[in-house]
């Protein structure tokens, strides 16, 4: 990823557990990519545990909390707008849901959204017919708002889950846990 928040590779000679996020996901980044990376991170001072994962929509989350199945998008159009480090990975995952997508505008990662952004982005969506504005849950929390003109918003909800063992890194993570707890 990018950002001055970033850990340099660098860093892995310290780390005492890896996690590879989107570790199958060959449509956003090939997959000798992908390998290409656990080689350089294990590479040198291996880390103690290793956790692939993979990323799945699971739901749809408007900011009250309030959430909707999935398919309650499909073959809807929307609109959606995104700010991170990945938007081809944004657009994938909505392009699974079945939504039609009747526009996509992606912003900086980490975007500070003006109210100028959020009307442009609500009469975009109004002259594109869009039933629903969808964004990512980093967004919404960001912009904590219900709508956008007279158009529902809402974000994909996405699960985390594990590929492969996890015992090494479920091993560490209760080592890191008791030894947190132990009065010193």
């Amino acid at each position: 990823p990018r950002g001055l928040l970033r850990e340099s590779v660098g860093g892995l000679a310290r780390a005492d557990a890896v996690i590879l996020t989107r570790a199958t996901s060959i449509d956003t980044v090939a997959r000798e990519d992908i390998r290409a990376a656990v080689t350089r991170a294990r590479r040198g001072n291996p880390p103690r545990a290793w956790l692939e994962t993979e990323h799945h929509p699971v739901a749809v989350r408007a900011w009250s909390g309030t959430t909707e199945p999935l398919e309650s998008l499909r073959g809807r159009p929307v609109l959606a707008f995104c700010g991170i480090g990945n938007p081809a990975a944004f657009r994938k995952t909505l392009e699974g849901t079945g939504v039609e997508i009747v526009g996509l505008e992606t912003y900086a990662d980490h975007h500070p959204y003006s109210r100028s952004d959020l009307e442009t982005i609500a009469s975009w969506a109004a002259s594109a017919g869009a039933a629903s504005i969808i964004t990512t849950l980093k967004d919404l929390v960001r912009i904590r708002m219900e709508r956008l003109g007279d158009i529902p918003l809402a974000a994909i909800e996405v699960a985390i889950e594990p590929i492969g063992p996890v015992d090494d890194f479920c091993r560490l993570l209760g080592e890191t846990m008791l030894a947190r707890s132990t009065p010193r």
